[in-house]
């Protein structure tokens, strides 16, 4: 094994061609793939369609605008018509439409439905969306500011915390994983590249 690796290394270091590609195509991909390649959803626009018209929907959506950051609203949606025009057309990725009587199930503690229509273009960004969309809006009915009279039946919650890459960025997935499939790709380019010349250079 010594001697093999004393071998290898005698001849990457007489190759400056082999040498500079080992470094520079390694840091290369390092940065196209921990920096180009992404999973994130940000800065997703959704619209509003309040067919309810009360102060529990009203107060739905600046809960929506309050506690997430990720979402920014737009214009709210004339009409159902519209909503979907503006889905198609990419103008939104999000349509959150609140349903008659969402106020009366609220005050009433009946757990009320509000409509989620997701742009599915994507089908990994429109799955996200809609799981995100799920878990703003479980927070949003145990939010204490909605004028709700539903008596909370727990007082403590036990959620999970994750120590690392808590944000779900993609960035801390991918980059540590790189240095692996640089360890298969450049072995067998360098390979290729050392054959190729040492056929040119025997013509």
């Amino acid at each position: 094994m010594l001697a093999y690796t004393r071998n290898e290394t005698m001849q990457i270091l007489r190759d400056p061609v082999r040498l500079a590609f080992a470094f520079v195509g390694s840091a290369l991909l390092m940065l196209v793939c921990g920096f180009g390649i992404t999973t994130d959803v940000e800065h997703v626009r959704y619209a509003t369609f309040d067919q309810d018209q009360s102060p529990e929907s009203r107060a739905y959506f600046r809960a929506v605008r309050r506690i997430d950051a990720l979402l920014h609203p737009g214009r709210p949606a004339r009409s159902a018509d519209d909503a979907l025009q503006r889905l198609q057309s990419d103008d939104v990725s999000l349509v959150l439409e609140i349903p008659p009587n969402f106020g009366r199930d609220l005050r009433r503690g009946d757990g009320p439905e509000v409509m989620a229509q997701v742009d599915g273009a994507m089908t990994f960004r429109g799955e996200t969306v809609a799981q995100y969309v799920k878990g703003v809006h479980s927070t949003m009915l145990k939010d204490p500011s909605l004028p709700t009279s539903a008596p909370q039946k727990y007082t403590a919650d036990i959620e999970n915390r994750y120590m690392y890459n808590p944000t779900f960025q993609s960035i801390y997935s991918i980059v540590p994983s790189v240095p692996a499939l640089l360890l298969l790709l450049i072995p067998a380019i360098l390979m290729t590249v050392a054959i190729v010349r040492r056929r040119n250079s025997a013509r």
